[in-house]
């Protein structure tokens, strides 16, 4: 008991940026060591002062070539910057670190950002949700967007906790990409407590930051903790610089018996009448509220399905009794609920849960990780994800090459990235994600729990990903016992 409380300890779940997974990307000669320091900085900037919190950044990007001023002597710091302008230096971005140099964009065109832009989407860098953006100001979300798939993930590790952002929800335009950002140091925010301020313009200055950033790892912020339980540390500027150092972040202690309620989850009575549904109540009752499932599962209980993902509900039955009731709307049942929050939405319900849900085997876990998985979709008002078979192969050897090598990675120990492992089952991508967790009590609801409560691992889930795949193993003889991947991606 004293091993399995230690190793709930230290349980990891990790997520992947959203997006980073675009085949240039990934390329084997891309590497930050391809930037180098073409021209020198000379002061020359006079609306720059050797005093000013950008002035490393102005003068890193301008030694890269990255970005010009609006003359040989004017960067204009506080001015905005155009989606023409962030997507010129997103292809710029892009064409060194994945060849070393910019020959791959188009000079000379017509009008002159068309080269840029062209480059951006023929790399899947953007669709064409920028067309009617490039002759204005971009907002600070938008461009967060457009920079988001620049590197690969190894070269953006998570060395920040985030809980919350006090002015980003998951119905802020590309939530899951900013919090991936802050995540890993490249995002601070305009105050101590993280304010990012999404639909303000962003200024040259802060772009240049965030450049700098992206290719220079030792000025990433490091250490914070944004949200519930956050130290308040000081900010010189909306993206201030800071030294760094890489970490890894831990969930909070899991539960380790099929017994364990899972961290976010509190319990409530229900005062309203039985209405049908009821633990040890007959599926003829349940289904008489309910209507006809959508879908059966069998396992060692039998998992039937009902409603739209918007009001969803799950039963557990054994020999004909209800077992199990999960649920993400107002359902009325009576007993004693059992209530999941979402830390990263203010401690919002987001399913309830009456009797017991135990281990399953791998494939009924699977369907179960799904259908939550759209459930929560669905009450942010999204789309579900469609299941698709190749993913889920993918998602399900990781899981099963972890519990059987004894690790807890997003790389496997030949070095292959979720990328390549897609790339090698014939799955063509746009873009691309991975979530991974092991928990030694095995409960599915449960493992979805740890992602719904890590930043990074929500942001996947309610992502513009189009499918998904689920993959679930156990093995005992590995240190945790059960692992679940997720894999995300828009096909090409």
């Amino acid at each position: 008991m004293k091993s399995l409380k230690r190793l709930s300890a230290i349980i990891l779940v990790v997520a992947l940026l959203i997006g980073i997974s675009v085949s240039a990307t990934n390329a084997a000669g891309a590497s930050l060591d391809n930037f180098k320091v073409v021209r020198s900085y000379g002061n020359s900037f006079r609306d720059v002062p050797s005093t000013a919190w950008y002035y490393k950044s102005v003068a890193a990007s301008y030694g890269y070539a990255i970005i010009n001023g609006r003359s040989d002597t004017r960067f204009a710091p506080d001015e905005s910057l155009t989606g023409a302008e962030a997507l010129t230096i997103a292809a710029k971005i892009h064409a060194i670190y994945t060849t070393g140099s910019v020959n791959a964009v188009a000079v000379n065109t017509t009008p002159w950002y068309k080269g840029a832009v062209d480059y951006c989407k023929a790399n899947g860098l953007i669709g064409n949700e920028f067309d009617n953006r490039l002759t204005v100001p971009l907002t600070r979300a938008e461009m967060v967007h457009a920079w988001s798939k620049l590197l690969r993930a190894v070269d953006l590790p998570s060395q920040n906790t985030v809980n919350s952002l006090p002015d980003v929800s998951s119905s802020t335009p590309y939530s899951g990409e900013i919090t991936a950002f802050y995540a890993a140091g490249i995002l601070t925010g305009n105050d101590d407590t993280g304010r990012f301020a999404p639909n303000s313009s962003i200024i040259r200055s802060e772009a240049a930051t965030i450049f700098m950033r992206l290719v220079d790892p030792t000025s990433r912020v490091s250490g914070r903790t944004y949200g519930e339980s956050a130290s308040s540390s000081s900010s010189e500027s909306s993206e201030s610089e800071t030294s760094t150092s890489s970490s890894e972040s831990t969930s909070s202690d899991a539960p380790t018996s099929s017994s364990a309620a899972p961290t976010s989850a509190e319990t409530s009575s229900s005062a309203a009448p039985l209405g049908g549904i009821s633990i040890g109540g007959t599926v003829a009752a349940a289904e008489a509220i309910l209507g006809e499932p959508y879908r059966i599962a069998e396992g060692t209980a039998q998992y039937r399905f009902y409603g739209s993902y918007a009001e969803f509900t799950m039963l557990a039955v054994k020999n004909g009794k209800l077992t199990g009731v999960y649920t993400n709307y107002n359902l009325t049942a009576t007993g004693t609920f059992t209530q999941y929050k979402d830390k990263n939405e203010g401690n919002r319900v987001y399913a309830k849960t009456l009797g017991m849900f135990g281990i399953e085997g791998n494939a009924v876990s699977e369907i179960i990780i799904y259908e939550t998985t759209n459930a929560f979709r669905g009450l942010h008002g999204l789309a579900p994800y469609a299941w698709n078979s190749t993913l889920s192969s993918v998602a399900r050897a990781h899981s099963a090459d972890m519990g059987a090598k004894n690790y807890f990675d997003h790389t496997n120990l030949e070095g292959l990235l979720p990328w390549d492992r897609m790339s090698a089952a014939g799955y063509s991508y746009w873009s691309a994600g991975e979530n991974i967790v092991a928990n030694p009590s095995g409960i599915a609801i449960e493992m979805l729990d740890q992602w719904v409560n890590s930043a990074g691992h929500r942001g996947a889930m309610l992502s513009d990903f189009a499918e998904i795949g689920v993959g679930f193993a156990y093995n005992a003889s590995s240190t945790y016992k059960y692992y679940a991947t997720q894999v995300f991606g828009t096909p090409r």
